[in-house]
């Protein structure tokens, strides 16, 4: 019995190395593949993947050990603007349920667990530490009130870490000693430090404003060597005439210059650009791929390798 309890042990203990290894590898490679892609005609589409299961509002997108993770608002009301601001909020909050979805590289669902508490159900983007997924939630609004969670991926346990006093729609981890939260649009870069792996000693350490808002940032990725590697889209309307542009864009994690950016024009069959929230990059067989999960409600995963 001991014998067959050691060995378990030593299993999990292999994937959990296993997982952070190849998180580690792809960083390096992913930043240093970037700039040799000057168009999106090099990327081509090589896979898509069906979910056999209702996804609401997607958000964030990783991937762990071959099992994609995805959050996701279920909103069961939507916010509603206020006639004039009330107590410096442009809407209330809304109701709605946040969730996050485990599921394989077929798409078939292995769980699925809600996060978030009250007013603060609205999931965004989501990184990796080679260890914890980490997740903020936010109320449905800008500048609302947000909780920043860590999830075992083995587990899904979630555990809440600390409130913020804005809303944060994106973080990413700059390996597992800080942690970047990105407000509403980005417009703001917050940082906290880690003291000890405990949530009562991480601390915030800089606040900076964001002064390339080229695309508003929906989900990002910590690719190594004090860089991220950033998904978003931005929108400009004049009269009837609208237009939406996503793209990507590689940014320093120390002082948020941009480094490289690359719009991105695809669209899904539904009419939704293939950068509208849910972003994962990856190294696969020595190729750079991006996976996007856009669509609202029946969701497809849409994956391009460059080429």
């Amino acid at each position: 019995m001991k014998f067959s309890y050691l060995i378990v042990l030593l299993t999990i203990a292999s994937a959990l190395v296993t997982q952070k290894t190849a998180a580690q590898n792809d960083h390096g490679e992913i930043a240093k593949k970037l700039p040799r892609y000057t168009s999106e005609k090099q990327f081509t589409l090589i896979d898509s993947i069906v979910l056999p299961f209702q996804t609401f509002h997607t958000q964030g997108l990783t991937k762990v050990g071959g099992y994609y993770f995805l959050t996701a608002v279920d909103v069961k009301r939507w916010p509603e603007r206020y006639s004039s601001p009330v107590d410096g909020f442009d809407r209330d909050t809304g109701d709605g349920v946040g969730r996050v979805f485990k599921f394989d590289e077929s798409g078939q669902p292995v769980g699925q667990v809600t996060i978030g508490e009250k007013s603060v159900y609205h999931p965004g983007g989501i990184d990796f530490d080679g260890k914890y997924i980490w997740i903020p939630v936010c109320e449905y609004r800008p500048h609302g009130n947000s909780i920043v969670y860590r999830m075992d991926p083995q587990t899904m346990k979630i555990e809440k870490m600390w409130d913020v006093r804005d809303a944060l729609g994106a973080v990413v981890c700059v390996g597992n000693e800080e942690v970047i939260g990105m407000n509403w649009d980005a417009e703001q870069f917050y940082k906290w430090a880690r003291k000890d792996d405990t949530h009562h000693d991480w601390e915030l350490i800089s606040r900076k404003s964001n002064t390339m808002l080229t695309f508003k940032i929906q989900d990002a990725k910590y690719v190594g060597d004090t860089m991220m590697l950033c998904s978003g889209l931005n929108r400009w309307k004049q009269g009837e005439l609208s237009f939406a542009l996503g793209g990507i864009q590689l940014m320093r994690t120390d002082g948020y210059q941009t480094l490289y950016q690359l719009p991105l024009t695809i669209k899904t069959p539904r009419g939704a650009s293939i950068c509208n929230n849910p972003f994962f990059p990856e190294i696969k067989n020595g190729r750079l791929r991006l996976s996007f999960a856009p669509d609202d409600d029946h969701t497809v995963v849409y994956i391009y390798e460059g080429r």
